[in-house]
């Protein structure tokens, strides 16, 4: 048998091995605490019980942090002076008087940031600007009169008229311009201009006022809605040359400040109401001027300075009493502005006159009113624009006639309107012998 599978055998039918014992413990009594003796330990240098204290080297941001706060406080307090003062210099509570150019762009910069609060000056000077860059808009312009004394002159509760259209003034001297207009519901006419040409169309007449020279409307029939072209072309000479040469664009820059500064100054501005509204779906300013007697005879003082500049005089000066409030004795003035675009989309001016009584009949009948009496009107004006910068398109008419030709039918219109009148004069003339041959003559153009 082998070795290795005996010791094998052997092991596998031997009895299991015993555990290994574990040590005893020894039981050791402590004496009591009287009888311990104990040896006295040697004190340790006083260095070990007290370290020195030590000092650790500071690390570099522990620097910078101080430094950076300093700063930032400074920038800080400097922000605020600056700011303190921008926002005086902006809202002239400091007035730059050696400087106006610099407030003036200040005031533009900080009214310009979406936040801050806007003033009536820094908004009519915005608009105006806006409209420098605008050559193409539409326009709805009215204006309505009321006064007694269209009644008794002229049948006429009030006077209303409007005018509708597009302008494109891109090029000054050859403006596009497309105008519906109506002088109460009797009257309409249309005007377009394109190129040098402008053609007009006559739709209605008053029958009211030709009634007043003796006229009806139906011997008017051949000239009315017909369209009458005339040429505009100026001659092309040197002292023409020289008037286009020039020619101020009014919506230039300089005129702008030139006419805000003669017009609009701190007491103009102080009655400036500024409001937030939404018209027409749209946001905007709304400023509101409501002037009294004496903001009224400041602006007549404005006015007559001015037309003495030019060698004219805008109030008489005979008396020393008249005063702009003793004719206009109410006025006010609104305009909305658009608060994205800073376009002037609405005007409106209301005011009531009272001047001298002047019969408008007058004028054709020859009848006169007392001077001394006063007559009262009250009138408003109302302008809006929209389609800022769209294409102007103006048709021309094909059949238009010239302007030569319009005015040979008018001519033939009157002849045998007034000719017959003074043919009926004429021949009851002929049978009264106190009237002199003289004045029984004819004109010769009849």
């Amino acid at each position: 048998m082998d070795p290795v599978q005996n010791s094998n055998n052997n092991l596998r039918d031997s009895p299991a091995q015993t555990e290994t014992p574990k040590p005893a413990f020894v039981t050791q009594e402590i004496p009591p605490s009287d009888q311990i003796q104990t040896t006295p330990q040697p004190e340790p240098p006083q260095s070990i019980l007290t370290p020195e204290p030590q000092e650790f080297p500071k690390s570099g941001k522990r620097r910078i942090i101080p430094f950076v706060a300093g700063l930032l406080l400074l920038i800080f307090f400097i922000l605020i002076i600056t700011g303190g003062a921008t926002y005086a210099v902006a809202y002239e509570k400091i007035k730059l008087n050696k400087n106006p150019e610099l407030q003036k762009k200040v005031a533009y910069f900080v009214m310009s940031l979406p936040f801050t609060p806007k003033t009536p000056k820094f908004l009519l000077a915005k608009t105006g600007m806006a409209h420098q860059d605008v050559t193409k808009e539409s326009f709805d312009i009215s204006l309505a009169i009321d006064s007694k004394d269209f009644v008794s002159s002229l049948g006429l509760s009030g006077l209303d008229i409007e005018a509708k259209g597009k302008v494109d003034y891109s090029d000054p001297k050859n403006v596009k311009l497309v105008l519906d207009t109506s002088i109460t519901k009797d009257f309409n006419f249309e005007l377009r201009k394109k190129d040098k040409f402008l053609h007009f169309k006559i739709n209605k007449l008053p029958s009211a006022l030709l009634a007043l020279l003796g006229l009806k409307v139906e011997e008017f029939a051949p000239i009315l809605d017909k369209w009458v072209s005339y040429d505009t072309t100026p001659l092309d000479t040197e002292a023409r040359r020289s008037i286009q040469d020039e020619e101020i664009d009014p919506l230039s820059e300089e005129y702008l400040d030139e006419t805000f500064e003669k017009y609009i100054d701190d007491e103009v501005l102080s009655k400036m109401m500024l409001v937030e509204v939404t018209e027409e779906g749209r946001e905007m300013y709304k400023i509101t001027l409501d002037a009294d007697p004496a903001l009224i005879d400041h602006l007549g003082q404005k006015l007559e300075e001015e037309r003495k500049k030019t060698g004219g005089a805008y109030l008489d000066q005979s008396s020393e009493s008249v005063k702009l409030s003793d004719m206009i004795k109410a006025l006010k003035w609104e305009i909305y502005i658009d608060k994205d675009s800073y376009y002037t989309r609405k005007l409106i001016v209301t005011a009531d006159l009272e001047t001298d009584k002047m019969d408008y009949g007058s004028i054709f009948t020859g009848t006169s009113g007392s001077p001394s009496e006063k007559s009262q009107a009250k009138i408003a004006f109302a302008a809006k624009f929209d389609d800022f910068g769209e294409e102007v398109v103006v048709q021309e008419p094909e059949d238009a006639i010239t302007f030569e030709e319009f005015t040979n039918i008018v001519s033939e219109i009157l002849k045998q309107v007034y000719g017959e009148f003074f043919n009926s004069q004429y021949s009851s003339g002929l049978d009264n012998p106190d009237i002199p041959d003289a004045e029984l003559e004819l004109p010769d153009n009849l």
